[in-house]
Order: structure tokens, then sequence, then C-alpha cells
């Protein structure tokens, strides 16, 4: 927005300046109202580069830093649609935006307290620092960024799940843990969805073929079961 309202800003300059000059009359080096005009308008247009360049390596601040907390917002939209497909479970577990951001929030509360604590127990000291020290102190903090995205993925997943399972049935809360546990191992590439898929699912082969001596102490609904297993890429073969 304030990209925008510089671009608007330098447009109305220019046009100014291109009506002065469409304006003006005789010699336009006499006209002294038409040269200090100018000249004010110079100065307004520098101090809009300045500006717009100062915004422009904010912007670009601000996108580097949010892009390191990535993970923690990626983790984020998995609880909040994992709450919100938890309706297909049971119809009273129904939960809002607004319920979700509250949690949240509450989660990152958490993690930063927890922080604060660990800080007080630390003695510190103040002392006057050049800006060389004030960007290693800044460099400092990106290199503990790590760790911090570590707690808050910590603290909102566990804070989010204590949530949603204080309102879960009984019968219902080993399913609801073990679905966050697959989402999270799918989401963070540690396994495969269609592996899950079979899992959860527990597909059967439509054409399972005899069973041979397997019949002797195979359950027969088991074999498609079994079957199926083959169209999996580590299972071919065997």
């Amino acid at each position: 927005r304030q990209q925008n309202s510089f671009t608007i800003k330098m447009k109305q300059l220019e046009d100014n300046i291109l009506s002065k000059l469409a304006e003006a009359e005789g010699d336009i080096t006499e006209d002294v109202a038409l040269i200090e005009g100018l000249e004010e308008s110079k100065k307004v247009s520098d101090d809009i580069e300045q500006q717009s360049a100062l915004a422009k390596k904010t912007q670009e601040d601000i996108y580097t830093t949010s892009e390191k907390y990535r993970t923690v917002a990626n983790r984020s939209s998995l609880l909040f649609f994992l709450m919100n497909d938890l309706v297909k479970i049971h119809t009273y577990y129904i939960y809002s935006l607004e319920a979700f951001q509250h949690v949240f929030f509450r989660g990152i509360a958490i993690a930063t307290k927890d922080k604060n604590c660990d800080e007080d127990t630390q003695q510190t000291e103040v002392d006057d620092q050049s800006n060389d020290d004030e960007n290693d102190a800044y460099e400092l903090s990106a290199d503990h960024l790590e760790a911090r995205c570590t707690e808050l993925l910590e603290s909102i997943t566990l804070t989010v799940f204590n949530y949603i399972r204080r309102g879960l049935f009984e019968v219902d809360k080993l399913t609801v843990a073990s679905l966050l546990t697959l989402k999270i191992l799918i989401n963070e590439g540690k396994m495969d969805p269609t592996e899950v898929d079979y899992l959860t699912v527990v597909k059967a082969s439509l054409d399972p073929g005899n069973m041979g001596p397997l019949h002797e102490w195979l359950p027969e609904n088991i074999w498609p079961k079994i079957k199926s297993l083959e169209t999996m890429e580590r299972f071919k073969g065997l």
C-alpha cells in the first residue's frame, strides 16, 4: 500500500511539472516561480525515492523473516484443517476459525512464556555496543530461529491437540491422535501418502487368485487385502 502511495505521489508530481511547463510563457529560465517549483518538486521526488527504497528493503526483510516461520504456518494450517474435518467423525466436533485462532495464540504465548522463564534464570549484562555488535546480535538471533520455530511447533501442536482432546468421546481419542500423527509424518515427508492410505483405508484386490496352502491358516477375507499390497512399490516381486 505504501509503495502504491509513492507511485501515485510521483505521478502527481510529474503531472504538476508538465502542467507548469505547458502554462509557462516566455523564457522559462527567467520564471523564478517555475524554477522554484521545479526545484521543490525535485526535492520531494528525491525524498519519495529514498522512502520507497527503504520501504522496499523493509518489505524484503519482512518477507525473508516470514519465510523462516513457514514451517510454523504450515503446521498451523494442518492443525486447523484437521479440526475442521473432525465433524466427519461426529457432528458434535464443530470448531470455528475464531476458536482455532484463540488456541493458536495461546500456544504461542505458552512458548514465549517458557522462553522468558529460561532467560530470567540467566544473568545478563547491558553494555554499550557499536553498530557491528548490534548486527552480530541480530545474526545470533537468526541462528537460534530454528530452535524458536521448533518450540513454537511443539507448543502450538500440543496446545491445539489438548484443546481438541477435551471435547472428544473416549472412543475417538486414539483415532484423532493417529490422524494427527499420520498427517504430520506425511507433511514432513517421513511417510508415503500411498502407504498411509493402504494402512487406513485397507484396500482389497478385486482378483486375488487362489490362496493355495495359505487357506490352512490365513482367513479368506485377509487374502485379497494382502494381494492388494502388490501394487505398492516396496512389495513388488515378493
